[in-house]
């Protein structure tokens, strides 16, 4: 959608540059991507009027026209390894992406990623620790996903659209570190709340995910906090 395209230019003034791997920019969420691009809020952060100005004006029109008119734009681009010239951008974000990446294209993908982030650039990347089933069955508890062996989960969940690498926090943070990037902070969030954790009390009041009783061996180093998080925020800095 041109949803992060909007985003980009209500913080920026500019449309930014959206990479995709499949599919195509569809009009039929031009309408809602607006509306929701309207509705956010930016703590400590002033939105100046002629740019919501010119999103509202942009209502009903295709996604070209709008594209066109802020900036935006979208390319195809190989889906580990973004086509993305050298220090080359500023700020680089992924939401609900990278968690279906397996380790070593998510591996890649964070080098990639250095690469074309100019000295001083910013990331951010919001990793889904949900089953992926959950979202469409809330029976079922949101880390599932935890309880199956390595055999069993690639049986089960093999298919693109269901994988999830299943990786632990600390392991997400390594590969984002080893890459060469500067961690600046962590954020996760939590339910019921459905709130970024602020203090210890937002963690003892969280739903966990899974009785720490059914989780497969390989996941016996998790903490409790990746227990009762169903989403993790990291945002890293490439030094100057």
């Amino acid at each position: 959608t041109v949803y992060p395209c909007l985003l980009a230019y209500l913080v920026t003034g500019k449309g930014g540059t959206v990479t995709v791997w499949e599919g195509s920019t569809d009009d039929q969420y031009s309408a809602k991507s607006i509306d929701f691009a309207l509705k956010q809020a930016f703590p400590d952060f002033d939105i100046p009027a002629d740019r919501l100005a010119t999103i509202r004006s942009l209502e009903g029109k295709p996604a070209n026209e709008i594209l066109d008119a802020i900036g935006g734009r979208v390319i195809r681009s190989d889906r580990v390894q973004p086509i993305l010239p050298a220090e080359s951008i500023d700020l680089l974000v992924t939401g609900g992406v990278l968690e279906h990446f397996k380790p070593r294209e998510l591996r890649t993908f964070l080098r990639r990623s250095f690469q074309a982030l100019r000295r001083g650039g910013w990331c951010s990347h919001v990793f889904d620790l949900r089953d992926h089933l959950y979202h469409a069955d809330k029976s079922i508890p949101f880390q599932n996903h935890l309880r199956f062996s390595e055999l069993a989960y690639n049986v089960r969940y093999g298919h693109p659209l269901g994988y999830h690498n299943r990786l632990l926090p600390a392991e997400i943070e390594d590969l984002i570190r080893e890459a060469g990037f500067e961690m600046r902070a962590i954020r996760r969030r939590v339910l019921p709340q459905n709130r970024w954790a602020t203090c210890p009390k937002d963690f003892a009041d969280a739903t966990s995910g899974l009785d720490r009783s059914r989780l497969a061996p390989r996941f016996a180093t998790a903490t409790e906090e990746d227990l009762r998080s169903v989403a993790i925020q990291f945002l890293a800095r490439k030094p100057d």
